[in-house]
């Protein structure tokens, strides 16, 4: 339903055929209002719903932000390249491929100081990465990505997590928990 309302043209039947990971792929870029999203490694066109290389997605900004981008599209190994448009594209700041945090250059970066910054940032209090210490990975690179590109929750093992304090937003206990250490 999602899809068919996004466009006046669509029609409900034209969809059956899709997988269910890339109609969910494409309804989150809906609701999200993103210009292009991801299913499997590949990109796609919310527009048309099309398979769209890296670079022509890239084409779909402003020229000298195109010209810019596409400079450092080409610069990152080719399997970053998806990943790396659907960023740029879409206004995010980092993205998150093979388990990893990457900023719009391309380098890896540490999610835990990611999270130290930004929420040193927000709350004006000092938080320090070794705060972090001893976290899992994944669920530090999905705060850190919700986190840097301002999304208020995140998902982690089918969970939907709080951004800013990180708990579990289905958790019972979540309006008594504690969020000082």
């Amino acid at each position: 339903g999602v899809i068919i309302r996004d466009k006046t043209n669509r029609k409900r039947d034209s969809w059956k055929g899709f997988e269910k990971s890339y109609l969910n792929a494409m309804a989150e870029a809906i609701v999200s209002n993103d210009k292009v999203f991801m299913d499997k490694g590949n990109l796609y066109s919310r527009a048309t719903g099309r398979l769209i290389t890296p670079e022509n997605a890239i084409k779909l900004l402003p020229p000298k932000k195109s010209e810019e981008s596409l400079t450092v599209l080409k610069s990152v190994t080719a399997s970053l390249r998806p990943a790396l448009a659907k960023a740029i594209v879409n206004g995010d700041k980092t993205f998150v491929h093979n388990g990893n945090i990457y900023n719009l250059k391309g380098k890896i970066q540490d999610p835990a100081t990611l999270i130290a910054e930004v929420m040193s940032t927000k709350t004006g209090a000092k938080y320090e990465a070794s705060r972090y210490k001893g976290m899992e990975k994944g669920y530090l690179v999905a705060r850190a990505h919700a986190l840097k590109n301002n999304q208020p929750y995140f998902k982690h093992n089918n969970r939907s997590m709080d951004a800013i304090s990180g708990r579990d937003l289905s958790s019972p206990f979540r309006s008594i928990a504690q969020t000082d250490a």
